[in-house]
This record gives C-alpha cells, structure tokens and sequence, in this order.
C-alpha cells in the first residue's frame, strides 16, 4: 500500500495496514513527551532545502547530513538533515530538514531528532526533524552521548554547554564555572551526575566539578546533582537529558561553609 496517502475533506476513507497504523500511532503518542524543539525553522520555510556536496565521494540517497552555509557532508551533527537523492562531489542536491524522513540504516542514529520506532536494527528508519518530541538541550550542562558499540551501548559521554558548544565551560553555578568534560566506557544503564567536591584542609574551603557516572540514583545525602539518565530505547541506549535548570545553585540544595569558624 502506498505510505504517502494525502486525502482532503469529503474524500472517501481509504483502509491502511495495521502496520502503518501502529507507526503512526507510536508517533503521535511519543511527539511532545520529551520538550520543546531545539532548533526551530519558521513556518513559512520549506522542509527541503538546497544544499552542495562539499566532499569528494558521492553521498547516497536518506543518508544523514551534517549542512553549513551552502555545503552539506556526511554526518549526524547539529543541524542535521537527510538527503533526497544521490548527490555527487560538487552537485547540488535536496535536503530535508523538517517533518517525517525515512533514513538508510546508519550507526549511530542522527543526534537531535526523534526516532520512530520501526522494525529491526537493519532496516530503514523513520526520524522526525527539527520537531516538538527530540531530546535536544541548548542550555548548560547538555549530556551527550558520542559513540556506541556494536550492541548499541554507549561507549562516550561529553558534557557542554549547549547554547555554546565551543565554550571550555559547560555550565556555572555558585561556586564557580565547571569545565566541559567527557567519561569513557560502556555505559549500560545509569545516571550521569555532576559531583561537588570540597578541599577542606586549608583556612579557605575550595571546591570543585567531578563529571562521574552512577549505575544508580545518588544518595540524597551526596552534593550530586543527576544531569542525565541513560535508558534503552529502540534497540539501543539513548541519554535523556533531566537536568534543565540552568546555572546550578549548591547552597540552595546543602550547607556549603564559607570558611573556617563560619
């Protein structure tokens, strides 16, 4: 059955398989359930643009671009699209930035959209661009993962500050900048926290930043803040962002002395 059926009010229904009923249910169900979208194109842009092959091999027709200015490359880095058609080294080809796209098998999947649940690991994907739903985090301390194995577990972290990826700084908070980071290993399931730590032994306490990885929830007791979770999802494990609250204030959550005799 034709997948791209378009009707218009007072058409006659036409049935469809269960197949792209289900897929099109899990959709509208999952839209929205993670936040806002991360980079939005106004509503009067097109969903496909023109973008130049700035490489020198030919990049095949629903692969993942990264596009900067004119040119696009091969990549899963934000702004990520997928292109329409085969494009040769130099040739001008469309690329689509919004809506509903179907994706050839690649490893890992395009970072910052949301991935329709499909079939197994090897067959096309469904990713939905640039649209309520994706896990995408544009303030500080944005959890992101770098690389999977094989079996699809995580095999790098990086922290960074979202709005500033170039920064040395991925986020601040009251008692001074923490340092981008990244943690290496595999990574299964678990939280990634941000420790405090404090040096007590001179006359002035001084503190700082541990980016650390925890299999379970911190003690309450612990001046850790969880700034993303690692889960499975679609045959693989995915990071979800759960800290959104910006610069990070350890005195509101724990008694952080000043000095000693204060």
């Amino acid at each position: 059955m034709d997948t791209s059926i378009s009707v218009s009010p007072g058409d006659a229904w036409r049935p469809e398989s269960a197949g792209r009923f289900n897929r099109v249910s899990d959709m509208l169900n999952t839209i929205g359930v993670i936040g806002p979208a991360g980079q939005c194109f106004p509503a009067e842009a097109s969903a496909v643009i023109i973008r130049r092959n700035a490489g020198d091999t030919t990049i095949p027709a629903a692969s993942c671009v990264t596009f900067d200015g004119v040119d696009m490359r091969p990549g899963i880095e934000d702004p990520c699209g997928v292109t329409l058609a085969e494009c040769a080294p130099g040739a001008e080809g469309p690329v689509q930035v919004s809506g509903i796209a179907e994706v050839a098998y690649t490893f890992p999947r395009p970072s910052d959209v949301l991935v329709l649940k499909g079939g197994s690991r090897n067959d096309p994907t469904s990713v939905l661009l640039n649209s309520t739903g994706h896990n995408t985090h544009r303030n500080y301390f944005r959890v992101t993962a770098t690389g999977w194995d094989d079996n699809g577990y995580i095999t790098g972290i990086s922290v960074t500050d979202g709005g500033n990826p170039e920064s040395i700084y991925c986020g601040v908070t009251d008692v001074g900048d923490v340092p981008a980071g990244t943690l290496s290993g595999t990574f299964y399931e678990g939280y990634i926290c941000l420790r405090l730590v404090v040096d007590d032994s001179g006359n002035t306490p001084a503190y700082s930043h541990q980016i650390e990885y925890s299999s379970s929830v911190p003690s309450p007791r612990d001046p850790v803040v969880i700034l993303a979770e690692i889960v499975p999802r679609f045959g693989r494990r995915a990071v979800v962002q759960r800290w959104t609250g910006g610069m990070i204030h350890w005195r509101d959550r724990f008694v952080i002395g000043f000095g000693r005799g204060n």
